[in-house]
């Protein structure tokens, strides 16, 4: 008897322990500590595929690795800069879920110092997640993420106008943001900011994730379940990348009359996609129209209206879009109702010419870098099905 009542209090305290073991991690994880006040330092920034990168620095090796921020995760460093940075302490793992529904368990770890530009923190928590390797990632040479662990220390002003990001811990130096318009946020146990929406009359919360380079993403069903038929298309094939994973499915996008931000921010004529998350996101298509200020620590973002920002969202295409697979060029995905699906193009297809140039790439990189056609309205394509050619001849169509 004394053997049973045992074993079911180490069944009881198991989950208990589990539940401990997440938070501490999830605490160390997320720690960071800024080792300056009262400062404001500008940080230029690039692109790579759609997403703000700027130099950071680890502890006293004045090598600039590039880094893109992600308020939707954790700050990461890649296999290899962990490998070759000092300061580096292992301390746990986690088990997480990423915005594909996959779980993966990752190893966290502490580092001593790292600078954003000239900003210094110490402390720091991050953790290893392997889409830091794969090659959308590591062939323009992203070797990390400044995660909100770090975002939550001072304000960040993140300006597409100037092309650069402001680090600061005094608000009232951020430029215009007496015009600006403040929205609360709350923001969860990693300190992602959560940010209420309104479409329709039904509220919902964004997670507002700098490291998704799309705009405007709906957790199934929530638009279908408004009782409402917006205009919408289905992108078959899509390869979606997010934490861990890599998944291809069927994307539902529509386009919405409006959506609230907050309460206080009206997007119009937006189009935004439907697919099988584990949340609803706002992610970096969002500074196509506004510069924003991240002020975490607060529980507050702002938004700053762009002097030119993006018209309105139209989805204008052939109706397909392009991948590199087994050294080919390949029809990656695939819009239902468009010039590419009517003239019987499948995901798959090889594309051997393209306006009558046969393109070779050495190997991903070499692809993901150099391959930028610019067509026009029309294309020309020759294209090989079970080793049998045949040629179409597309025209860009309003396809939502």
């Amino acid at each position: 008897m004394k053997k049973i009542l045992l074993l079911l209090l180490a069944a009881s305290l198991l989950p208990q322990c589990t539940t401990y073991h997440r938070v501490r991690s999830n605490n160390l994880v997320t720690k960071a500590t800024l080792a300056e006040k009262h400062f404001y330092q500008e940080i230029p920034f690039t692109l790579a595929h759609g997403l703000p990168v700027v130099p950071v620095y680890i502890g006293q090796d004045s090598t600039p690795y590039s880094f893109c921020f992600d308020t939707g995760g954790y700050t990461v460093l890649s296999e290899e800069l962990k490998e070759r940075a000092a300061g580096v302490h292992q301390k746990s793992y986690i088990d997480v879920k990423d915005a594909n529904n996959q779980t993966a368990r990752i190893h966290t770890y502490m580092l001593d110092e790292l600078s954003v530009g000239p900003v210094p923190f110490e402390n720091v928590g991050f953790a290893r997640i392997g889409f830091t390797e794969a090659e959308y990632f590591s062939c323009p040479g992203i070797a990390g993420t400044v995660g909100p662990g770090v975002m939550k220390e001072c304000i960040w002003y993140f300006d597409y106008d100037n092309q650069k990001i402001v680090a600061t811990d005094q608000l009232e130096k951020i430029p215009n943001i007496g015009s600006a318009t403040r929205i609360p946020i709350k923001t969860n146990n990693i300190n992602k900011p959560l940010m209420e929406f309104t479409v329709e009359g039904q509220k919902g919360v964004f997670t507002f994730d700098t490291g998704d380079n799309g705009f405007i993403g709906f957790r199934k069903p929530f638009i279908e379940s408004l009782g409402r038929n917006f205009p919408s298309a289905t992108r078959y094939g899509q390869g979606i990348r997010a934490g861990h994973s890599q998944v291809r499915e069927d994307v539902t996008l529509h386009r919405l009359d409006s959506i609230r931000l907050g309460g206080s921010i009206l997007l119009e004529n937006v189009i935004g996609t439907s697919r099988n998350s584990s949340a609803h996101s706002l992610g970096a298509g969002i500074f196509d129209f506004f510069n924003v200020v991240f002020n975490l620590g607060k529980d507050e973002v702002y938004f700053i209206r762009r002097k030119k920002p993006a018209p309105g969202s139209t989805l204008y295409s052939f109706g397909f879009g392009i991948d590199f697979k087994d050294q080919k060029l390949v029809v990656g995905h695939l819009y239902n109702n468009s010039p590419a699906s009517r003239a019987g193009i499948q995901v798959g297809d090889e594309l051997a010419k393209i306006d009558g140039r046969r393109y070779e790439f050495s190997d991903y990189c070499d692809f993901l870098n150099n391959f930028n056609p610019v067509p026009e309205e029309r294309i020309e394509l020759e294209l090989v099905r079970d080793g049998q050619g045949f040629a179409v001849e597309l025209k860009k169509e309003r396809i939502l």
